[in-house]
């Protein structure tokens, strides 16, 4: 089960609750589906949650489920973003056994030492649960004010170029380094590189982001330093490769809503496949991103009583989506059906049992009276389950 480190005071600035303590706190949070399990050496207080409340990773994440909980916010909410400037070239170089690539500009970041250390904190634990590891999905951070971009002609936009590179034909600075290693080095004299060798030590060409002074991202191993964030980095290039295009994006989603909610601006980028390199078919070769589309699903009025146990009107349950954070509308015939929009950072939506858990927990778990059955029976496993068993 994940769990993630909260400061307790990031948390009552992020949600406007000056005065709760952190017996409150954990209280609140318990009824969200966060169980508290301890301290960490720093007075951090740790949470486990549900895997697929990938959302909550971060202290910005817990904090907007908070809000919605206390009714400070409601409904859908999708950040703005401006029109892209920035390009990121996909090179047919590119191993086809990590093709995709998405990405962001960040702009306006205002980071101290804990907006930061929550920044990592959520980069990391993308990387251990969506990314597997870094080997479907991994992020890299830069500072944009350190990466030159190569104008594609005069007056273009400037761009980054993701490519395939031979493991010992360029060098770069790695992070945590001061030495020059060629990729194949970084792999077997870096620490970090031999944590992830087994990524990326089979292939003939190793993936690579490049601007006009050369290689400044190795991923899914290491950035460069050249590109190190620090308290002082106030605009960002976030850049995601991997093997699925959709769980890239969906992380990608993830980082752009924590760093707005941290004050910063979203800028889209261009993502252009060229001739040759693997592209996301039901997406096409040119894309715009980060992706912050919603979707929709349905779910109806009989399901969510009979699975709850309790009656509503329909205006109850639209106002107990709008408090988990989605949107909801209902359409009346033979029964009431609801049409729930969904945010991008919400990846666990998957059923529409999985909007009927956020009624309940919109609702209140705890608000829920127990009663005994209608027909008393003893518990049995179905002869058709003994089969599947034996099949």
């Amino acid at each position: 089960m994940p769990v993630v480190d909260i400061d307790t005071d990031e948390l009552r600035g992020l949600t406007g609750r000056t005065d709760t303590t952190d017996e409150e706190f954990k209280e609140d949070l318990f009824g969200l589906g966060l169980e508290f399990e301890g301290e960490t050496d720093d007075g951090l207080l740790q949470f486990e949650f549900a895997p697929d409340r990938l959302d909550r990773l971060s202290v910005e994440g817990v904090a907007r489920s908070l809000r919605y909980h206390y009714g400070d916010d409601r409904g859908v909410y999708v950040p703005d973003t401006n029109d892209p400037e920035w390009t990121i070239e996909v090179d047919e170089s590119v191993p086809e056994e990590r093709p995709y690539v998405t990405g962001a500009i960040v702009r306006g970041v205002d980071f101290d030492e804990g907006a930061l250390d929550s920044l990592i904190q959520l980069q990391e634990k993308l990387h251990a649960t969506m990314g597997r590891g870094r080997a479907k999905g991994a992020i890299g951070i830069h500072d944009l004010a350190m990466v030159k971009g190569a104008a594609l002609q005069e007056g273009a936009e400037p761009s980054v170029t993701y490519r395939g590179v031979d493991p010992d034909g360029v060098s770069f600075v790695p992070l945590d380094s001061n030495d020059e290693l060629t990729p194949a080095e970084v792999l077997d004299e870096h620490d970090t590189g031999q944590t992830y060798a087994d990524l990326v030590s089979d292939l003939d060409r190793y993936p690579a982001i490049y601007d006009e002074l050369g290689l400044f991202s190795f991923p899914p191993v290491i950035n460069g330093k050249r590109t190190e964030v620090t308290t002082g980095s106030r605009e960002l290039l976030v850049e995601l490769t991997g093997t699925d295009q959709w769980t890239i994006d969906k992380m990608c989603a993830i980082v752009c809503y924590a760093l707005s909610a941290r004050g910063a601006t979203i800028e889209e980028v261009e993502i252009e496949y060229a001739d040759g390199a693997t592209h996301p078919d039901e997406f096409g070769a040119e894309l715009v991103r980060p992706n912050l589309d919603t979707t929709e699903k349905s779910v109806t009025h009989d399901r969510i009583e009979t699975l709850l146990g309790i009656g509503f009107e329909p205006e109850e349950v639209v106002d107990c989506f709008e408090r988990a954070g989605l949107d909801a509308s209902y359409t009346l015939g033979e029964e009431v059906t609801y049409e729930v929009m969904i945010p991008p950072y919400r990846v666990d939506v998957l059923h529409p049992l999985d909007l009927v858990d956020d009624v309940g927990r919109a609702y209140g778990f705890d608000e829920l009276e127990p009663r005994y059955p209608d027909v008393g029976t003893v518990g049995g496993r179905h002869e058709r389950s003994r089969l599947e068993d034996a099949v």
